[in-house]
């Protein structure tokens, strides 16, 4: 199990999100058209290993690239907040051992819409300089009006007083998925992304994709194979 977090540990790590959130730039440094790769990013856990998948498909058909895996020892407790100090070490790991560098990524966490604005979507792109969008089944902060009962249909995510997201209605009868800008993209654009990589579930095919990866990663370490 990883240390606790301490109150001296605790203040490190806001200390390392403000420094991660001043190199942020949040709007998008590419348009639509400028995108033929995507890539998306997921970890699965088991004991003390966090396991990280990312596959990488071509925008927009979605056609398999690559995919990479990594296995990491979480050394990070649980703590809402700050999972890329958990999640981070493995998925920077597989992100590395891509050949394929993607246009785009998108990730299933928060960006923006976190707290202090440096979800792990944001925490990554920053660090990887790579543009990117946060995908989550849930809001960590701010709340919204529930979308209309049709796929597509939108509320927006507030939390003091300023948008920070966006809640997605993605199938009939499904909760709505949380959408939020990351690191050189805008919400408009996260919107447009995920827009073009839903494919009848509820969450974009890369994002299913990347789960089934760590999924099965997470599997194989768990038998030793």
């Amino acid at each position: 199990m990883p240390p606790p977090l301490t109150p001296r540990r605790h203040q490190a790590a806001l200390r390392a999100q403000e420094a991660v959130r001043c190199r942020c730039i949040p709007h998008r440094t590419l348009a639509p058209e400028d995108i033929h790769s995507l890539a998306g990013a997921d970890v699965s856990y088991t004991g003390s290993c966090a396991c990280a998948a990312v596959v990488v498909a071509s925008f927009p058909d979605l056609a398999p690239i690559e995919c990479a895996t990594a296995v990491t020892i979480i050394r990070f407790p649980y703590a809402p907040g700050f999972f890329a100090f958990r999640e981070g070490p493995a998925l920077l790991k597989a992100f590395h051992s891509l050949t394929t560098r993607p246009d785009i990524a998108m990730l299933n966490g928060h960006g923006y819409a976190h707290p202090r604005r440096i979800g792990l979507a944001t925490h990554i792109g920053v660090l990887l300089d790579l543009p990117t969008v946060g995908v989550a089944g849930r809001p960590l902060v701010g709340t919204f009006r529930e979308p209309g009962p049709d796929p597509g249909a939108t509320e927006p995510l507030v939390f003091e007083g300023e948008q920070i997201g966006l809640a997605l209605r993605t199938r009939t009868a499904s909760r709505p998925i949380i959408l939020s800008a990351g690191h050189r993209t805008d919400l408009a654009l996260a919107e447009e992304i995920v827009a073009a990589t839903l494919r009848g579930g509820r969450m974009p095919l890369p994002l299913l994709e990347a789960h089934r990866c760590a999924a099965a990663l997470r599997a194989a370490v768990v038998h030793g194979r």
